[in-house]
């Protein structure tokens, strides 16, 4: 029998070490998990962004203002920077910088093109 026991502990430590790791990794996961909500915020996810993004929309009528597009002609609308965020982030809170774009325009246009419609 302490033969036995002896092989069982030599055979079965890699397992053992193998299941120990996991359980590590499960307990970072979950810990990261719990913590996320503490991480900042999307930038379109905050009150600053979804109120100037109101205020665009307000100008526009609800309209696009590159085909005149509106939500009752079944028209998706997005609030596009017209200087992009990622180039621009100065920007990116300028209501100077904002105009409606329906979504085939918005998709048409990407990062690249910086014309106000």
């Amino acid at each position: 029998m302490k033969r036995f026991k002896c092989w069982l502990r030599r055979n079965l430590w890699p397992v053992w070490a193998l299941w120990l790791a996991l359980e590590w990794v499960v307990w970072g996961v979950r810990w990261l998990m719990h913590r996320r909500p503490s991480l900042p915020r999307d930038f379109y996810d905050t009150e600053a962004w979804r109120r100037l993004r109101y205020q665009a929309l307000r100008r526009s009528d609800g309209k696009c203002q590159c085909c005149g597009r509106g939500k009752r002609d079944g028209a998706i609308l997005q609030v596009d920077h017209i200087k992009p965020k990622s180039r621009f982030p100065a920007l990116a809170m300028s209501l100077g910088n904002l105009q409606v774009l329906c979504r085939d325009c918005n998709l048409g246009k990407s990062n690249t093109d910086v014309i106000r419609w």
